[in-house]
């Protein structure tokens, strides 16, 4: 009698912690959800509200080689605070061409109601669909009314792996280990 009675008081311990455990996983679920949501309606106020903002794009291929375009936005707050966030990853179409985008651009900045008049600076790599002057992003966002007068900017970083690359540092170990030549 007294082995089952262990079992049972076993097999209630179990259960106990099992709805203690899915107690716990539903709460951080839902706090993490409530968070999220949270986070993301600051950046869209902040943004919404901005004095100004630019723009840091650069796309890549993921694992299953589908091109995307992540827009990092750094905008100055009302309380003149600066801050920078990841505001979308885009998946591209299959083409990477300037006007596509644009078009991911523009649907990135229509959802989060993006004051587009307080765009003052772009930067991305050199790429021409990037900063072409006619078709690549900089001369269609030129050539848009919808966009104002803004300072086109080549990253750094990008200039930084050129400019190494140009100098000779391309035989040193250290270059080689950084971008895996």
């Amino acid at each position: 009698m007294d082995i089952a009675k262990g079992d049972n008081k076993a097999l209630y311990n179990k259960s106990k912690k099992r709805k203690i455990e899915d107690e716990n996983r539903s709460f951080h679920g839902d706090w993490t959800e409530k968070n999220a949501v949270e986070v993301v309606q600051d950046l869209l106020n902040d943004l919404k509200n901005c004095e100004a903002f630019s723009l840091a794009l650069d796309k890549s291929t993921d694992i299953q080689d589908k091109p995307q375009m992540a827009v990092i936005v750094r905008y100055v707050t009302s309380d003149v605070f600066v801050k920078e966030e990841l505001l979308d990853l885009v998946e591209l179409k299959d083409t990477t061409r300037g006007i596509d985008l644009k078009e991911a651009l523009d649907t990135v900045l229509v959802k989060t109601n993006a004051p587009k008049n307080k765009l003052v600076s772009v930067a991305s790599d050199g790429a021409r669909a990037m900063v072409g002057k006619h078709i690549g992003l900089k001369g269609l966002l030129n050539s848009d009314p919808m966009y104002p007068e803004f300072i086109p900017v080549h990253c750094v970083i990008h200039r930084e792996h050129l400019a190494a690359k140009h100098i000779g540092f391309g035989d040193c170990k250290l270059y080689s280990i950084l971008y895996k030549k």
